[in-house]
């Protein structure tokens, strides 16, 4: 578990994949976070999952779920 800022893309390219059950919990989150910067999010597979407890900003990117994958905020 991140207990505070999971960013993906902060300033450059950033990719999380989470699959086969895998999975990730924190407290905010951000795709994408600076000018010029993407951030990729894709969550795949049964069980799978990404639990964001209080924030989620989904600036320049993309967040894609496939399989029964879950997102929680």
């Amino acid at each position: 578990a991140v207990s505070g800022m999971l960013t993906v893309g902060l300033a450059g390219n950033g990719t999380l994949a989470v699959s086969e059950g895998g999975q990730v919990e924190s407290a905010n989150a951000r795709i994408g976070a600076a000018a010029g910067s993407s951030g990729t999010v894709t969550l795949s597979g049964l069980g799978s999952r990404w639990v964001v407890t209080d924030h989620l900003d989904l600036g320049s990117g993309a967040l894609s779920m496939t399989s029964s994958a879950t997102l929680s905020t």
